[in-house]
């Protein structure tokens, strides 16, 4: 998130995601583009929604986790977004964890330190990051 903001682009941009010219972006289940990403935590996949070159101020994507931590402790501008769509994760929130199970949300200022971690095999979350903090 960083770097594409760094660099004034989105994270599917980054990605090699292809833009399209219409103003209606569809991405079908048949035609998603997993990135399967290996960190010193483990390894998950990562799915970017958005297309190519989207500069609405949100970025969303869906990860599937194992059972391992991502990466470290991350922190940006804006407000991020968590839906389980199926298993169990942990976000740790500077010194606070929190359980989020299948259909839980949450949502936290990207500020504060926070970590992902998946706690079943087959983990799948839904997450979208803005820019800048809602209002």
């Amino acid at each position: 998130m960083r770097l594409a903001k760094a660099l004034r682009t989105s994270v599917s941009t980054l990605l090699g995601e292809d833009a399209a010219a219409d103003f209606l972006h569809v991405v079908r289940s048949s035609e998603q583009a997993a990135k399967c990403v290996v960190g010193s935590g483990g390894e998950y996949t990562f799915v970017a929604l958005n297309r190519s070159g989207d500069h609405t101020g949100a970025s969303a994507f869906m990860l599937q986790l194992g059972t391992s931590t991502i990466g470290e402790q991350a922190f940006h501008e804006g407000e991020e977004m968590f839906y389980v769509l199926h298993g169990a994760v942990e976000i740790t929130l500077g010194t606070r964890s929190v359980r989020l199970g299948e259909g839980d949300f949450a949502e936290f200022p990207g500020m504060v330190r926070h970590q992902l971690r998946g706690l079943e095999t087959g983990t799948r979350v839904l997450v979208v990051i803005t820019e800048r903090g809602l209002t």
